[in-house]
């Protein structure tokens, strides 16, 4: 039991107001509150060249819902090379993987190292999958294969990918990072 106060207001008449309290009190009850996900805490470090030229994480099932999410990425480097597109994917039919993009961003290009863009998109769908896409061949992205990043929650460890630009992302691969941060804003 956390995250809520022990302590219960009450009114004896229906509509009253709640200003008599008593302690310890508890029932079956379960508040989401979500907040942004994604990178919170340690962030990777390591820039690379992906080998592929789409990847989406999926957004875990408890954070999931229709709503309008944000999405933010973080530059590995400015300008071109380090330039993309955000995207979101949805699972149609309910077999794990994307298998249809529901929507991207204009072309995002910082003007120094490690900024960050960010996209607003709304879901209709129960199962989402957000990241990055990009036309290079040369790109530099935030990017680590294996271990584990502190922090790191509501999304999948699992990359999906394309190793063309425009692709379908229906390989996979994990455990694989970058900084993405996702945000449900309504």
């Amino acid at each position: 039991y956390n995250g809520l106060s022990n302590t219960v207001y009450f009114s004896r008449t229906f509509n009253g107001k709640p200003n008599q309290s008593v302690s310890p009190r508890f029932t079956n009850i379960k508040v989401k509150i979500i907040y942004g996900f994604g990178i919170t805490k340690q962030e990777v470090s390591k820039i690379t060249n992906t080998k592929h030229n789409v990847q989406v994480w999926e957004v875990s099932p408890e954070f999931t819902k229709k709503a309008e999410y944000e999405i933010k990425i973080k530059h590995a480097v400015a300008g071109e090379v380090g330039s993309f597109y955000i995207i979101a994917w949805a699972d149609t039919n309910n077999d794990g993987k994307p298998d249809m993009e529901v929507g991207r961003s204009d072309l995002k290009t910082a003007s120094k190292d490690g900024e960050w863009s960010s996209w607003n998109f709304k879901s209709d769908y129960n199962r989402i999958f957000v990241g990055n896409t990009w036309s290079s061949s040369n790109e530099k992205m935030y990017y680590q294969i294996g271990g584990t990043i502190d922090g790191y929650n509501g999304l999948s460890n699992t990359v999906y990918f394309s190793r063309t630009f425009n692709g379908k992302p229906n390989q996979s691969v994990s455990p694989r990072f970058t900084n993405i941060k996702v945000k449900i804003i309504k």
